[in-house]
């Protein structure tokens, strides 16, 4: 209902409801009865506008068109492959009594929840529900027929192409808050693969493995190149991989050297989605180097994956030979950029 205190007596009157509307439970407007002579309001149903153009009628929700006379949405849901058990036309999730759809996708914490408990059917402890940093929220199944879907809100349109679908491990969780054995609990469909992704395993046997042959020189400005470096994952797209890569260093000291790097990485996001595509790109870190006929090497480093940040923490050693300027003795330290251009599949566990 919209109305006004038209004459400026301080009083609203019956004859200064200036529009009225009802709605059907799908959003379609009651026709014969409050007819008024103006339509001053455009946001109707909803609380979203109504564009009467070109005889459409439909209302423009955040993301798309939606059709009240059929409760349908007229093009598909953006993020459609994440619920591939709905269709990706549909308004409330057919249930205009008990939903309401002004984005097309989850708004709430609460709305994410009582969809997996009455739309999925999960126990409280079957899923995962974390706050995706721009206002909007993951839901993630646990176990059982719907394992692994995710399903999406975001309220800013704008940053829906940007955003990796990523479950944050840290996240809200539903039912109980004991946590006792979240060291040896981890996300997957079986008690091995729960137990292969706790907190506890992922820290004796890393996501990643790397190592290679690599040949190196400093002098104030460094280049680092292997041909030969493989990596393992160990979750995920688990399999072995041929990563060759090249990186650029600077920092204080001279050396020459050629040896063995042997690095580990920890995935910051659910190891569950990690990918081998994920092993190209870039890294950015530090590296400190000694060397006296023999050559040892430490750093530190982070492999970003996605636009959001998420990727690997990484942790370096290299030993082998080489020579600095004083008497064969050098050392560096500095900070280090590598790329990874490409990788070629050498064995996949599926």
């Amino acid at each position: 209902m919209t109305y006004a205190d038209l004459n400026g007596d301080g009083e609203v009157t019956p004859t200064e409801i200036i529009e009225e509307n009802n709605y059907y439970p799908f959003g379609l407007r009651h026709q014969g009865y409050n007819e008024l002579a103006t339509d001053a309001h455009q946001y109707k149903f909803l609380d979203r506008e109504y564009q009467p153009e070109l005889g459409l009628n439909t209302i423009a929700t955040d993301y798309r068109h939606y059709d009240p006379a059929i409760g349908r949405f007229n093009v598909m849901d953006a993020m459609s492959e994440l619920a591939p058990g709905q269709t990706p036309y549909r308004y409330g999730f057919n249930n205009p009594v008990n939903w309401t759809d002004p984005t097309g996708l989850f708004e709430t914490y609460e709305a994410a929840e009582a969809f997996a408990l009455n739309k999925l059917g999960l126990e409280r402890d079957s899923y995962s529900i974390s706050n995706d940093g721009f206002g909007g929220y993951i839901l993630t199944v646990e176990g059982g027929e719907f394992d692994g879907q995710e399903f999406y809100n975001s309220t800013r349109l704008h940053e829906l192409e940007e955003l990796v679908i990523e479950v944050n491990t840290h996240g809200s969780k539903g039912g109980s808050s004991d946590d006792g054995n979240s060291l040896f609990q981890g996300s997957g469909s079986t008690d091995f693969e729960r137990l292969w992704n706790s907190p506890i395993m992922r820290f004796v046997v890393p996501d990643k493995i790397s190592f290679g042959l690599a040949g190196e020189w400093a002098y104030y400005i460094g280049v680092d190149v292997s041909t030969f470096n493989f990596t393992i994952l160990t979750r995920g797209e688990a399999g072995i991989y041929l990563t060759p890569y090249f990186s650029g260093r600077i920092g204080v000291g001279s050396y020459v050297s050629g040896g063995v790097n042997f690095s580990t990485g920890y995935f910051t996001g659910n190891p569950n989605n990690i990918t081998a595509s994920m092993l190209e790109g870039h890294t950015a870190g530090a590296v400190l180097s000694g060397v006296f006929i023999g050559k040892a090497s430490v750093g530190g480093s982070y492999s970003f994956t996605d636009k959001r940040g998420i990727g690997f923490i990484n942790s370096e050693v290299g030993i082998g030979l080489g020579v600095g300027p004083a008497a064969g003795a050098g050392g560096f330290g500095g900070i280090q950029y590598q790329y990874t251009p490409a990788y070629g599949t050498i064995w996949k566990w599926y």
